[in-house]
């Protein structure tokens, strides 16, 4: 059973997204929203249609274009409620906007915390990597340590999270080589979480392209290894780390899709 909270909202609510060209208008349109998603317990389904797919549009078009703090946590709080239980299908079309959207919001504090969250279960659900490449260079040309430390974090724990999919997907990841770069020359970034955070994403690339034909990636990190041995140190504690939660998770995942097992009707009790 699924709730029908866009279909819960009146005619008068779409009327007011639709010309809510300021703060004020779409802060109200998202607290009525939030109101009736605030109380439904985490994982709810969430019914598509017609109306859903339209309130949908508009957030991810807010998010894109609003400045006012507020009404941009509302948002990702909406978001965080909504994407596990619906459908990715309604938003698919969608997702590398959205990405780009929410990587821009990192550089708020306010809003810090919401943010990887929803950008992983956005990636998982139907993101690809390998097309986000316009939200990735906008991420990685920032000079703020902050921005550039969460998406090395949001890279592992995608990495942890879908270990399978992200497989997958690195190769497309490390295509450029910016991205690996990016990683290695942080190691020495001044901001010790940045740091910490590309040592731990550096340790996912050892992990998946270990056994890849594509020699030049592990050859790389082979290289930062034999240059600094401290830094060897913290990537293979970070490796060993990350495959336990990574077997764990993909354990998870495959029990989850695995098809259930129809339950048979037990047999009638003989007569006396």
């Amino acid at each position: 059973m699924s709730e029908d909270i866009f279909g819960k909202l009146s005619e008068e609510w779409y009327t007011n997204a639709g010309e809510a060209d300021k703060w004020k208008g779409r802060f109200a349109c998202c607290n009525e929203v939030w109101d009736l998603l605030e109380p439904l317990a985490e994982g709810t389904k969430i019914k598509g249609g017609k109306k859903t797919e339209k309130a949908m549009m508009y957030f991810i078009q807010w998010i894109d274009v609003e400045q006012h703090v507020f009404t941009r946590v509302k948002l990702l709080q909406i978001f965080t409620k909504v994407l596990p239980g619906l459908k990715p299908d309604i938003y698919e079309k969608k997702n590398g906007k959205m990405a780009e959207a929410l990587m821009r919001q990192w550089v708020e504090k306010k809003v810090f915390r919401f943010v990887t969250p929803v950008l992983v279960m956005l990636w998982q659900k139907c993101g690809d990597i390998g097309k986000w490449s316009s939200a990735i260079s906008g991420t990685l040309e920032s000079k703020n340590p902050v921005v550039k430390g969460a998406f090395w974090t949001f890279l592992a724990e995608a990495a942890e999270t879908d270990p399978a999919k992200a497989k997958d997907e690195w190769k497309k990841l490390l295509k450029s080589g910016e991205v690996l770069d990016g990683a290695i020359v942080d190691t020495d970034n001044r901001n010790n979480d940045t740091k910490k955070a590309a040592i731990k994403f550096i340790a996912s690339v050892a992990i998946f392209m270990a056994k890849d034909k594509d020699k030049k990636h592990i050859r790389k990190v082979d290289n930062l290894c034999n240059e600094d041995a401290k830094k060897k140190g913290l990537i293979d504690t970070e490796k060993e780390n990350m495959r336990a939660i990574m077997k764990k998770n993909a354990m998870a995942i495959k029990k989850a899709s695995a098809p259930k097992k129809k339950k048979t009707a037990s047999p009638a009790a003989g007569g006396g």
